[in-house]
Formats: structure tokens, sequence, C-alpha cells
């Protein structure tokens, strides 16, 4: 039988925290730009984020 190496699992979780850290920070990053991009076609129809955005969610 092997023995249980505590080191193993502290590295594990160390690489799994990493790696959810990336994928928030590229999500993020991802909403940010939808955000900016559409800001300039939202203020000049005049409107706010909750009407462009809502309509946008309701028609897909």
């Amino acid at each position: 039988m092997a023995a249980f190496d505590s080191t193993l699992l502290g590295d594990y979780l160390l690489g799994v925290l990493v790696l959810a850290a990336i994928a928030l920070g590229l999500a993020v990053g991802m909403g940010v730009q939808v955000v900016t991009s559409h800001r300039r076609v939202r203020l000049a129809r005049h409107q706010t984020m909750r009407t462009y955005y809502g309509r946008a969610a309701l028609h897909h």
C-alpha cells in the first residue's frame, strides 16, 4: 500500500486555484470588452444598459 503524500494534494489545489483565477480574469475581461464595445451604440440610441441588454437577452 502506497503512503499518502499531502504535498501532492497541496500542489493539486494550488493548480486548481490558479486555473480558476485565470478563468475568472478572462471572463471579467471579456465582459468588460462587450460592455465597452456596445457603449457607443447604446448611447447613440439613448438607451439605458438595462433596456439595451434586456432586449438583447429576450430576443435570442
